[in-house]
């Protein structure tokens, strides 16, 4: 996880983020991790930004985000 967290900081510190896709796929694999971590307000953020920087970014806006929102939906049920 460190890793993703220092390559999205070098990025963002560089203000590299625009149209950038290795950003866009660090932003979603740190996401995605933290969601299998069980992190889930990381996990909720890390998709949110990625989605707020690409909103069309279909991976995680049609798959995994909606998918996370049902399991935690189901555990707070």
């Amino acid at each position: 996880m460190n890793y993703f967290q220092k390559a999205i900081s070098l990025i963002e510190k560089q203000k590299n983020t625009h149209q950038n896709w290795m950003y866009l796929q660090l932003l979603f694999l740190e996401a995605h991790c933290n969601e299998l971590l069980g992190n889930t307000d990381l996990a909720r953020k890390g998709y949110e930004k990625a989605l707020k920087t690409e909103p069309n970014f279909k991976l995680v806006r049609d798959k995994y985000y909606p998918d996370f929102l049902k399991k935690i939906r189901k555990l707070i049920a």
